[in-house]
């Protein structure tokens, strides 16, 4: 079986608190010293209760009961961070294909893609963009150790105007589609912003310019004055 590049350090740093029954210790062929600027060789790398308590080399004593790792010559790198994620959304289920689904089904696949993300190396994301909190809902079920996800960092609802980027815009005037992250004035996004803080934004996601979403507007249009963005 084929072990991508520290998915087992990265899966062991993930784990909740508590949820470990011994010590890790990780060794490889070299690891990434970002501080330093440079490649360690034969590193030895020891995780207790989900947090490193010691970077050495291969050949340094390991606590007694520890559970050894040898990744042979893979190389080990510290957690990538992704500024620009969108967890809860998959793009095989775009436009009118997501009224298929109940706004819950997207916390589902918010589960899924948390997993892949931290398996692929990412520990730390931002999340800019999630209808009925589903990213404050996915962060608190990876923070109690119910599923498996990077850190995230939630956005919620990504703030626009009336038809911009942001903007449930694909439907007809007689399907009235809720647009709870809309504002057309400074003091609508003040509010807006208040609002989305109180529900769990750690983040203020705003659209803007037009962008992929937009009916009316090309891309990089803009739609928010400067006003408003303030």
């Amino acid at each position: 079986m084929r072990i991508p590049i520290a998915t087992a350090l990265i899966v062991a740093l993930a784990l909740p608190q508590g949820a470990q029954a011994k010590t890790v210790v990780v060794t490889a062929a070299h690891m990434i010293d970002v501080l330093a600027g440079k490649r360690v060789d034969d590193p030895q790398v020891t995780v207790t209760d989900g947090r490193i308590t010691a970077v050495g080399h291969k050949g340094d004593a390991v606590p007694k009961d520890a559970e050894v790792i040898d990744l042979g010559q893979r190389t080990l790198l510290p957690g990538l961070i992704d500024m620009h994620v969108h967890l809860t959304s998959d793009p095989h289920f775009s436009g009118y294909r997501g009224l298929e689904f109940t706004d819950g089904f997207w916390t589902v696949v918010g589960v899924a893609n948390a997993k892949k993300t931290l398996e692929a190396g990412f520990t730390t994301v931002r999340n800019v963009g999630a209808d009925n909190y589903a990213d404050v809902a996915l962060m608190q079920g990876v923070n109690g150790g119910f599923v498996p996800g990077p850190r995230i960092v939630p956005a919620t609802y990504a703030l626009g105007v009336t038809g911009g980027h942001c903007d449930a815009t694909e439907f007809p005037p007689s399907i009235n589609v809720p647009s709870p992250q809309i504002a057309n004035s400074p003091q609508e996004f003040r509010a807006q912003v208040r609002k989305v803080r109180k529900y769990g934004a750690q983040v203020i996601k705003i659209c803007m310019t037009g962008g992929v979403f937009t009916k009316t507007d090309s891309v990089g249009a803009q739609q928010m004055s400067l006003e408003e963005v303030k």
